[in-house]
């Protein structure tokens, strides 16, 4: 049977780290760039990038995903560049498009689209309808490719919405997010029944929210899916002084490799560097 290569996509900042948190969290465009190449070299193929502002806030302000993208470009060329349009911080509809607007070398390749609204522990992230049309709709006409959000199943049945009505067009791509207070828990029936719920012939990966990444990453591959590792949130409290590329060097390590041979073959050990079978598959233009 021919095993697919594993995706990792490395979320280097994220919106809920900071420097009290842990003081490795990647904040500006040199920070995010090394940060980038770090997580290549141990095995990740996509960086899914968050903008912060100069005292740490979250931003969705262009010029400042320009010079991010410029500079992992200029350490990683061959990495599917991903930036969120998250309505978690950034509330205002019109601010999260902006991002959509770059073009040139500092244009993305593929963009976030949370599929619905949702709440975390202490906050919310409003998502409705119209918004995600939207959203889609600029991703359609500058030809950036959505990264499927998913949460919860409600998500992944408005996935099937969304193809039924001709706005979002296969090969598609999805992020299944769980253990978050007021969304699906961490539980490997809850993983599998999301699986099975979304469209047909969605590339998916997974990963949990903190003290839940790493089983939920191990589900995922053991199920033939792809991973999702996330910044220091995603890690024990102990280990946030660990910088991102752990994550990847974590998912490659021989334990992994022999705790999940049975299942994954030869899979944990042929990871990719480069991004190139992934963009071809999704068919990805600058």
């Amino acid at each position: 049977m021919k095993v697919e290569p594993l995706i990792i996509n490395a979320a280097l900042t994220g919106i809920v780290p900071t420097r009290e948190m842990t003081p490795h969290v990647p904040l500006t465009a040199v920070e995010v760039a090394a940060d980038a190449e770090r997580v290549v070299r141990a095995g990740a193929s996509m960086v899914h990038l968050h903008a912060r502002e100069p005292d740490g806030e979250a931003s969705s302000r262009p010029e400042l995903y320009r010079e991010i993208i410029l500079r992992v470009r200029e350490k990683c060329a061959d990495t599917v560049v991903v930036v969120t349009t998250s309505g978690r911080r950034v509330k205002d509809h019109g601010e999260r498009l902006e991002v959509l607007g770059l073009n040139g070398d500092a244009k993305p390749d593929m963009a976030s689209l949370t599929l619905g609204s949702l709440n975390f522990a202490n906050e919310s992230s409003a998502n409705p309808p119209a918004v995600i049309e939207r959203l889609l709709g600029r991703m359609n006409e500058t030809g950036i490719r959505p990264e499927l959000e998913i949460f919860d199943s409600g998500m992944a049945n408005y996935a099937a919405h969304l193809i039924r009505k001709g706005l979002l067009a296969r090969p598609l791509y999805a992020n299944i997010l769980l253990g978050s207070l007021g969304t699906a828990p961490a539980t490997l029936k809850h993983l599998v029944n999301l699986v099975d719920d979304l469209p047909e012939g969605v590339t998916w990966a997974a990963t949990g929210i903190g003290q839940f990444a790493f089983p939920v990453q191990s589900w995922a591959i053991t199920m033939g899916g792809h991973n999702v590792s996330w910044p220091g949130g995603s890690l024990p409290r102990s280990q946030r002084a660990s910088c991102t590329a752990g994550q990847p060097r974590r998912m490659r390590s021989p334990t992994v490799r022999v705790s999940f041979a049975a299942s994954c073959g030869s899979r944990t050990s042929s990871l990719r560097r480069s991004s190139t079978a992934l963009a071809a598959a999704l068919r990805v233009t600058s």
